[in-house]
């Protein structure tokens, strides 16, 4: 019997394709985590389908300024790091409820894969949470973390000394306030603006891992927590 991804993206017409998988996160109210492109604003919303558009509930206030032309992503839940690419039409509108939403464009094919599949989760706003690099005594502060990678911000001219893309970091640690979680592997992904992405690997059975997981399951509650709802237009 064939999966659900093999029904979505399993050839045959890609817009269709597209166009199935949204009726089908729409009439579920399936959560997804919006990524405004260029910056590191992101938010965990759901969509809607209304009059040709795609009608994302958005904060009434980013941290990223979105203009119309502009582009906001997601990667589908169980996508295996499959994404969404939407074209902004209306950055702001608000409906007579009062609730904030963005309109879009409804996209005719898939954007690229992520190299990170799992959940990510904003934590730039967490205090006392790094990235650390016990070899050269340097810290830097995540941005977003998952179980399967993080983001993380830096400062120095020239990032790709210290994390090379593609050069694998052993020893390197996450600092949870005052706790230590050993990285098994840490490897630099990406490079975006004073960003870098890294897939990090943590042995569920080390000692210190306890907090590392602790803190992914409360920020999934959280976000859960506060997906907002839709009216209709």
């Amino acid at each position: 019997m064939a999966s659900v991804l093999e029904s979505l993206f399993g050839g045959g017409n890609e817009e269709r394709a597209v166009s199935r998988l949204l009726h089908r996160l729409a009439r579920r109210k399936t959560p997804v985590e919006v990524e405004v492109e260029r910056s590191r604003s992101r938010f965990r919303s759901i969509i809607a389908l209304k009059r040709g558009v795609v009608v994302i509930p958005r904060p009434k206030r980013l941290p990223a300024r979105l203009k119309q032309g502009g582009w906001v992503r997601f990667t589908i839940p169980g996508g295996k790091g499959r994404t969404v690419r939407l074209e902004v039409l209306t950055p702001h509108f608000v409906l007579t409820t009062g609730t904030s939403v963005m309109l879009c464009r409804i996209p005719t094919a898939f954007g690229d894969p992520e190299h990170r599949a799992a959940e990510r989760f904003h934590t730039a706003r967490i205090d006392k949470l790094y990235l650390y690099l016990p070899e050269t005594g340097t810290r830097y502060r995540l941005v977003d973390l998952s179980r399967e990678g993080c983001r993380v911000y830096v400062r120095d001219d020239n990032p790709r000394v210290i994390l090379p893309v593609g050069e694998v970091i052993r020893g390197a640690e996450l600092l949870l306030d005052k706790r230590r979680v050993p990285l098994r592997a840490l490897e630099p992904r990406s490079y975006g603006d004073r960003t870098v992405g890294c897939s990090l690997e943590v042995d569920a059975n080390a000692a210190g891992a306890e907090p590392f997981f602790a803190l992914l399951d409360a920020l999934e509650k959280q976000v859960h927590a506060n997906i907002p709802t839709i009216e209709s237009l």
